[in-house]
């Protein structure tokens, strides 16, 4: 497992593939370049891993969640599950229409969680990207899941107390 740490003042335009009009950002590709032709090359060839799409994870909470979503969709071919957690996808509503114009020949297994204590933007937000990858020919609990908890905030605390859920239905359910 690896962590990457964000870029602090340059969260915002590292996890955003598009500029927000109001909050910046857009530089989402180079951080994905990043990740796909540098980073992920150097761990499998540093390190023993299994570096196939079926064994790699791209996951992250809020807006990191949001770039994994996009992250994962433009380059199926390396990551081949994702991990949610409570994704901002408000900030960049293209991602909606990413979903329609790309053609999906692989499609990622994709675990999303939220709490409806985290505002019903985020949810709707989630329900409404739910729908449109069953659209797209996801599997509702084969390769697509979404799970609405009643309590947690938009906090570590909660995203580190559903990690092992998500790495069992990421792992166990979908080898």
């Amino acid at each position: 497992m690896v962590g990457i740490d964000n870029g602090g003042d340059s969260r915002i335009a590292e996890y955003t593939p598009w500029a927000h009009p109001k909050h910046g950002g857009g530089q989402g590709d180079a951080y994905m370049r990043f990740i796909t032709q540098t980073l992920k090359p150097y761990i499998d060839s540093a390190y023993r891993t299994r570096p196939h799409a079926r064994y790699t994870v791209l996951g992250g909470s809020s807006l990191g969640a949001h770039i994994s979503l996009y992250g994962g969709l433009k380059y199926p071919d390396v990551f081949g599950k994702l991990l949610l957690f409570s994704p901002a996808f408000w900030i960049n509503p293209e991602i909606y229409r990413m979903i329609d114009t790309l053609k999906f020949d692989t499609k990622p297994a994709i675990y999303m969680m939220g709490s409806h204590k985290e505002g019903m933007l985020m949810m709707l937000d989630m329900q409404h990207m739910y729908k449109l990858l069953l659209e797209r020919g996801w599997i509702e609990d084969q390769n697509l899941i979404k799970v609405e908890r009643k309590y947690g905030e938009h906090k570590e605390w909660f995203w580190r107390k559903e990690f092992p859920e998500a790495v069992r239905w990421l792992f166990l359910h979908n080898e």
